[in-house]
C-alpha cells in the first residue's frame, strides 16, 4: 500500500514546452546550402556576397493552412542546381531569398576588369533568378486568392535584415528566424502610403517580367 502511494507521489506532470515569442520561429531547411544562402550577407562589409531578399506579406485573414498549401504547390525551376529552398514562411510573411552561393557563381577573373565584369554578371544572374522565384510565389498566391499586404512587403533587399528578418544558426542545423518587422504597426501612415505605392509598382513589374530598379 505504502509502496503504491510512494510510486504515485513520484509521478509529476510533464513540464510544458517553452513557447517562442510571436516574432520568433524555427526553420529547418531540407538542404544545408539553404543555410549558406540565408547567412550569405550576414557581414555587411563583404561586398563579394551577392544576395537578394524579398519579403511578401499576405493579408491577415489568410490561414496558415492556405498559405502553406500555396507554397507547397510551387515546383522548382527546371534549371535548378539543387533541391534547396528559396522561400520560408513566418506567420503571414514569406521571405524569398537567392544568392550567388545558390546559383554557383564565381567572380574570379584574370585581372581586375575581368573580376568586376564577372561580379556584375553574377549579380545580374542572382537578381534574375530571384525575380523568377518571386513571380512563382506571387502566382501561387494569385491562384489561391491570397492577397498581399503591399505596405508590409520589401523588394530586392541586399541583406535579410533590410527585408525584416534576422537569423541565428542552431546546433542541429536549423535556423532561428526573428521577424524584425513584427511590431511595425505604429509607423507613420503617410510614410506607409508612399512606400506602399512604390512597392505596388515594383510588384506589378515583377509579375509582368520587367526589371525592378532599386
Amino acid at each position: 500500500m505504502s509502496t503504491a502511494n510512494s510510486a504515485g507521489a513520484k509521478q509529476r506532470p510533464a513540464a510544458p514546452l517553452p513557447t517562442l515569442p510571436p516574432n520568433v520561429s524555427i526553420f529547418t531547411p531540407k538542404s544545408p546550402s539553404t543555410v549558406q544562402t540565408l547567412l550569405a550577407t550576414a557581414t555587411a562589409s563583404d561586398e563579394t556576397n551577392s544576395a537578394v531578399f524579398t519579403r511578401l506579406a499576405v493579408s491577415a485573414t489568410t490561414t496558415p493552412e492556405k498559405l502553406n498549401d500555396a507554397l507547397e504547390s510551387i515546383s522548382p525551376s527546371p534549371d535548378s542546381r539543387s533541391e534547396q529552398e528559396f522561400h520560408l514562411r513566418h506567420g503571414n510573411a514569406v521571405l524569398v531569398f537567392d544568392s550567388a552561393a545558390a546559383t554557383g557563381g564565381d567572380a574570379d577573373g584574370e585581372d581586375e576588369t575581368d573580376e568586376e565584369d564577372g561580379q556584375q554578371k553574377i549579380e545580374e544572374a542572382v537578381k534574375d533568378s530571384h525575380h523568377e522565384h518571386v513571380r512563382a510565389v506571387c502566382l501561387a498566391f494569385k491562384d489561391r486568392d491570397i492577397g498581399l499586404d503591399i505596405a508590409g512587403c520589401v523588394f530586392d533587399a541586399s541583406q535579410a535584415p533590410q527585408a525584416g528578418f534576422q537569423f541565428d544558426r542552431l546546433s542541429d542545423g536549423a535556423l532561428m528566424v526573428v521577424d524584425l518587422m513584427h511590431n511595425d504597426g505604429d509607423s507613420d501612415d503617410d510614410d506607409e502610403d508612399d512606400d506602399g505605392d512604390d512597392d505596388e509598382a515594383d510588384l506589378a513589374k515583377l509579375l509582368a517580367g520587367a526589371e525592378v530598379i532599386s
